[in-house]
């Protein structure tokens, strides 16, 4: 499964159609199923799952389950007492769609990736730092000012 393109999917299609709740647990199941390098099923307690949401009833977790089911975001089998819930995250993405191996696209739109030919770093100013005193050029009309302020630094 490709993690980016099922995360985008899930975001489309969960607008207005999962509660915060729900929401919340595919995105738990989601990481976990990450973490264990994508089975195609996979295992998870109801108390994990409580623990990590900040769930504190089980219903709450059970509710969630059934209804990412009928809305078709999960498949899970309950063995029942006291057993681990097992989990399948159903492939939100159209794999005949363009991209899927992170390959570059064959149209000529957008911009290529081609060498930065000029610097992009600045050049220092050519006249000095800050820390210089100004130079009135002789005879302009700054001068006078150029002086009252050169007079009030202290070096």
């Amino acid at each position: 499964m490709n993690y980016v393109r099922q995360l985008n999917a899930f975001g489309e299609k969960s607008i207005g159609v999962l509660n915060a709740k729900e929401q919340a647990m595919y995105l738990r199941l989601f990481l976990i199923a990450n973490q264990l390098k994508w089975p195609e099923w996979f295992e998870v307690a109801n108390s994990q799952l409580m623990r990590e949401l900040g769930m504190r009833w089980k219903k709450t977790i059970i509710n969630a389950r059934r209804e990412l089911e009928k809305k078709g975001f999960i498949q899970s089998v309950d063995p029942g007492h006291k057993m681990k819930t097992r989990y399948h995250l159903i492939q939100l993405y159209d794999d005949a769609s363009k991209g899927t191996k992170n390959e570059p696209m064959d149209d000529d739109k957008g911009s290529k990736n081609e060498p930065i030919t000029e610097p992009r770093v600045r050049k220092s100013n050519p006249k000095g730092s800050k820390n210089e005193p100004i130079t009135p050029t002789k005879g302009s009309k700054n001068e006078p000012y150029i002086n009252s302020i050169n007079s009030k630094l202290k070096w």
